[in-house]
């Protein structure tokens, strides 16, 4: 059987949909979550600095956030949203 190309999953992943990445996440794709933080995060960090205005304060609750997805991704149905 062939192997993937190595690139293929990355490709993959950095392609796919965020409840392609969700669903990728409840079947225990680590890197799912590294795709969301990637296109999420400078969002959420501005988000949080916005309100905050404390950049480690913004940090940390920028993570938080990033731990609560992970946490709660077996919650997440893709049929409702």
């Amino acid at each position: 059987m062939a192997q993937p190309h190595p690139a293929e999953p990355a490709l993959v992943i950095s392609s796919a949909s965020d409840e392609e990445l969700i669903t990728l996440m409840k079947s225990g794709r680590g890197e799912a979550l590294s795709a969301l933080f990637d296109r999420y995060f400078r969002l959420v960090l501005c988000v949080a600095l916005r309100i905050l205005r404390d950049t480690r304060e913004a940090e940390d609750l920028m993570q938080d956030v990033f731990l609560e997805i992970y946490k709660r991704a077996c919650l997440f149905d893709a049929g409702m949203g």
